[in-house]
């Protein structure tokens, strides 16, 4: 492993990083490599090429001096997916001018850019963050076929494949053909000071309730917050907070968005959304829930990284049992895992942790998940994946 102290007296390695959705669109899959590429603490100069999927956002724009985003036209969506004949000239001319290629998976637009790198004979770099399920239909079956092939297209030409969890893996279809690739990662964690004044403001919003239930995430059909909404009607004088991007933000999820508005009226939750947060402001609103609660329904979430964050805030959690997703708890024992779509287990998971808090949280269960999601070991590990594989005798 190598030690960050003595990165930046090395070259600047040029990074190409491809990603279909990236800043400032909010999900697990675009905060991580965006926590990684833009901070310092790896000797990397990277561009990322990704697409402008709302035109009010800049072309071009330089994040800082390690990350400078390109946003790249495309002609229309399928679904998620971006249909660009433009992209072959950006990923062309990128890919000769960096030292190694590293594509955001899944996503079926990144095969172009991976037989690129292959050809050119670049270094090819997967973070594979999950598989994707659509929710039931026709079409939606064509497209999840489609889209899981290109995904194993990109993973026969990389070099090396990271991934959050082996867990996770371990249960996709195309496992035994790609396992000598594999090195697992745990993902970035923010770990920012709370903001103050933003505390005081949750903390007078939650005064008139006995407990307060969280959500982060995206509004989103995988999420299953319909499950959530089920058993907080069962508890009583609890209010619940969400956090994260809803609606128009949330690509192809509007209708869903719509649904979950309808449900917390008609079932008289309690509630408030407070959107978007900064880091710190994030880190505020862990420091004012009582538990989290991560109910997802599908393999669409791999990891929750949520989960750590409130981990190492003190905040015990409730997670659906799934590759994946249970490694957060299982590591740290900060919580309770529950079957998807079990609202009843849901409940009783929730009233479990706020009438025995101790038993999922205490400083020494806090001080083990601050160790085992210690960022500076992701940081020194994926340096030193990135340089062997630039110079694999070094």
């Amino acid at each position: 492993m190598e030690n960050t102290s003595s990165i930046k007296q090395e070259k600047s390695i040029q990074l190409l990083f491809f990603s279909p959705y990236f800043y400032p669109y909010i999900s697990g899959i675009t905060q991580y490599p965006y926590r990684l590429f833009s901070e310092d603490k790896i000797a990397c100069k990277t561009t990322c090429l990704t697409f402008q999927y709302d035109l009010s956002l800049k072309r071009q724009e330089e994040i800082n001096t390690n990350l400078n985003v390109r946003r790249m036209p495309f002609l229309f969506r399928i679904s998620k997916g971006f249909i660009s004949p433009s992209s072959l000239n950006y990923f062309w001319n990128e890919a000769k001018k960096t030292d190694i290629v590293v594509i955001n998976l899944p996503s079926f637009e990144g095969i172009v850019l991976s037989l690129i790198a292959k050809l050119m004979g670049k270094p090819l770099l997967i973070l594979l963050h999950c598989e994707v399920q659509l929710p039931f239909s026709v079409a939606n079956t064509v497209i999840n076929f489609v889209l899981n092939c290109g995904v194993a297209l990109q993973l026969l030409c990389a070099d090396k494949i990271i991934v959050e969890t082996k867990d996770y893996f371990a249960n996709m279809w195309p496992y035994i053909l790609f396992e000598n690739k594999i090195s697992e990662l745990l993902p970035l964690i923010n770990n920012e000071l709370p903001d103050t004044q933003f505390k005081i403001k949750l903390e007078i919003l939650k005064k008139n309730y006995s407990h307060v239930v969280g959500f982060c995430g995206r509004i989103a059909a995988e999420k299953g917050i319909e499950v959530l909404l089920e058993s907080i009607s069962e508890l009583k004088n609890v209010v619940l907070l969400l956090v994260g991007p809803t609606g128009k933000n949330v690509a192809g999820e509007e209708m869903y968005s719509s649904r979950i508005k309808q449900l917390l009226e008609t079932k008289k939750i309690p509630h408030m959304f407070l959107g978007v947060l900064s880091a710190a402001e994030l880190t505020s609103f862990y420091q004012s829930i009582d538990v989290l609660v991560l109910p997802s329904v599908n393999k669409t979430e791999a990891f929750g990284m949520v989960q750590a964050e409130a981990m190492i805030q003190g905040v015990p959690v409730v997670a659906s049992l799934l590759p994946g997703v249970r490694v957060p708890i299982q590591l740290t024992k900060m919580g309770i895992l529950t079957k998807p779509h079990s609202s009843s287990e849901l409940t009783q998971a929730i009233q479990r942790i706020l009438s025995n808090k101790e038993m999922y949280t205490n400083k020494n269960l806090v001080i083990t998940a601050r160790n085992i999601f210690d960022s500076k070991k992701t940081y020194d590990s994926m340096y030193s994946i990135i340089r062997h594989m630039i110079h694999p005798i070094s």
